[in-house]
């Protein structure tokens, strides 16, 4: 049995993708124009507001300048008391929102549009059964009634236990419906543990230039103030800085199209 396992784990990493530069040399083109045929709109599941707009303002820049509607649906709203900490954790909670709107409407996004769930941050929130309903039952009620026809959710594999659990129950809503679902790296291109890694012949790569947007995303970024400086002497509270975000000012954004999502583990 171990050697079975060995084996298996051998082929895992012999097939792997080689990271970053194989990702951007291998990516083809994101049809914009596929994405909006039949009218049909685009919704982003998000675990924190930070994600959508470092990894997806370039694509979503393009998608709403190609009058696609675009709606988002945040799980957690990016802040979370922490036990020893005395930040107020409703009002923190409340400028992390407002921060978030004013990203998304320099990106084009209506308010209306935008839909916060207001999980904790904890694993806690992220493994209860009724989260998992609560969540399922909101996505599905969107893709419903506002025709989606593509959804976009945090890579299956992303190093980051929120980002993997919001793909998990993205998923599983949309697994009755005839939808297009890609994913985007989020931590992914920090690290370079290959399991972390798509593996051969796993998902189609896909770019998108940042071009003339480039400058919208940055100014979607700099919307979030509060992540520049620490936040009533909060030293837990997560903070951008510029390395943090340089590999998200390349030229590209980059996506994976789920392959055989049906049987996606």
């Amino acid at each position: 049995m171990v050697k079975n396992n060995l084996s298996a784990m051998e082929t895992h990493v012999k097939e792997q993708v080689a990271p970053r530069k194989i990702i951007e040399q291998s990516a083809t083109p994101l049809v914009i124009s596929e994405l909006c045929k039949n009218n049909q709109s685009t919704l982003f599941i998000v675990p924190h507001p930070n994600d959508l707009i470092l990894s997806c303002s370039g694509l979503i820049a393009h998608l709403i300048q190609n009058k696609s509607n675009v709606y988002v649906t945040f799980l957690t709203s990016g802040f979370d008391i922490r036990s020893d900490s005395t930040t107020d954790f409703v009002k923190n909670r409340k400028q992390r929102e407002r921060e978030t709107l004013r990203a998304c409407l320099k990106l084009g996004i209506r308010r209306n549009k935008i839909f916060f769930m207001h999980l904790g941050q904890r694993r806690s929130w992220f493994s209860k059964i009724k989260t998992e309903i609560d969540v399922k039952k909101h996505l599905q009620k969107i893709i419903t009634k506002k025709a989606v026809g593509t959804v976009f959710l945090p890579w299956r594999r992303d190093p980051h236990f929120e980002h993997v659990q919001t793909f998990l129950i993205g998923q599983k809503a949309i697994k009755d419906h005839k939808i297009t679902m890609f994913e985007f790296p989020i931590l992914l291109w920090e690290t370079d543990h290959q399991e972390y890694w798509p593996i051969d012949n796993e998902v189609d790569i896909k770019a998108i230039p940042l071009g003339d947007y480039y400058d919208t995303k940055l100014k979607a970024i700099g919307a979030f103030e509060s992540k520049t400086k620490i936040l009533d002497n909060n030293t837990d509270a997560f903070i951008l800085k510029k390395h943090d975000i340089s590999y998200y000012l390349k030229t590209h954004e980059y996506f994976f199209k789920t392959k055989n999502q049906d049987r996606v583990t």
